[in-house]
């Protein structure tokens, strides 16, 4: 009996859960129909690519949608499923045009409005020029790219290495990985390698949070076969040594030399050649650094 019980109160609380969610969505859109998701209208340029989508009631399936395009010389699909919540598009000439999904459960539709400019060979800025992390942090930055530029035309400069590394071997895209290395200021570039104009973010670095780590010195080393290594991290004030915990990515290239393993300093020793990864993992994040090693035969022997 107690059994039969578990069982009935488990499966009420999964309908009380699920039927909760459900009645949100139908109170936003109602049961049969559906919503709209961002704004009605919408800008691009020739050749990107974009997605359309609806949110809809907890009895409308995606077999009752179907998705219109009132004029497919400026805008086209760009796959083949025309009834889903979600669409994919593409703009192929400057113009303006409807798209539309229709709602065959009660005829209803939400209509989008497309604006499709020329393409440039023009980059521009994506969020705020100014940016500000703290000593540590990894980050992205990124350009807009116009429709006749492709990202491997777009490259990167760093004005100030000591302050801010790359986080990533290409210099070549619109879209970069970087990390605060020092606290400071710095101008990261972006350079349009078609037009020869420049997208300029201004970095500042303060330094490390309370609980960050910090990576020190390069991020690949190499170290010879029978040979010790020192890696070191700095860590924010309130971050305790022994919250920093060091592992291998393969411990048959790499071991660590007297077995310990906690704190901002490890010594590691190379076992055999090859390539692996030190991880310094922080405990109270649950982030970490990232170190190459790279393990080369002892060529003194």
């Amino acid at each position: 009996m107690k059994k039969v019980l578990t069982y009935v109160l488990a499966a009420a609380m999964v309908f009380t859960v699920f039927g909760f969610n459900t009645g949100e969505a139908d109170a936003a859109v109602g049961a049969k129909k559906i919503g709209r998701v961002g704004a009605a209208s919408k800008t691009v340029r020739i050749g990107n690519e974009f997605d359309l989508e609806v949110k809809k009631g907890s009895k409308v399936k995606d077999s009752n949608l179907k998705w219109y395009i009132n004029n497919t010389s400026i805008v086209k699909f760009d796959d083949d499923d025309r009834t889903d919540e979600e669409i994919e598009l593409r703009a192929v000439k400057a113009g303006k045009t409807k798209v539309y999904c229709k709602n065959n459960l009660t005829g209803g539709r939400i209509t989008y409005t497309i604006t499709v400019k020329k393409a440039t060979n023009k980059i521009s800025i994506v969020g705020s020029k100014n940016r500000t992390y703290n000593t540590g942090a990894e980050f992205d930055l990124a350009v807009k790219l116009g429709g006749k530029i492709n990202e491997n035309k777009v490259k990167w400069t760093i004005g100030n290495t000591a302050i801010v590394g790359y986080d990533d071997d290409d210099r070549y895209d619109n879209e970069m990985e970087f990390y605060a290395k020092k606290a400071g200021t710095t101008k990261i570039t972006a350079k349009n390698l078609l037009t020869g104009g420049s997208i300029v973010y201004n970095v500042t670095v303060k330094g490390p949070g309370p609980y960050n780590l910090v990576k020190i010195g390069n991020l690949t080393k190499t170290v010879e076969v029978g040979d010790d290594l020192d890696v070191k991290v700095s860590k924010g004030a309130s971050l305790r040594a022994d919250q920093i915990n060091w592992t291998v990515g393969d411990p048959s290239i790499l071991g660590f030399e007297n077995g310990d393993t906690v704190g901002t300093a490890v010594e590691v020793v190379g076992l055999k050649a090859g390539t692996t990864k030190l991880y310094a993992n922080n405990a109270h994040t649950g982030k970490y650094l990232v170190y190459t090693i790279k393990v080369v035969p002892d060529y003194d022997d």
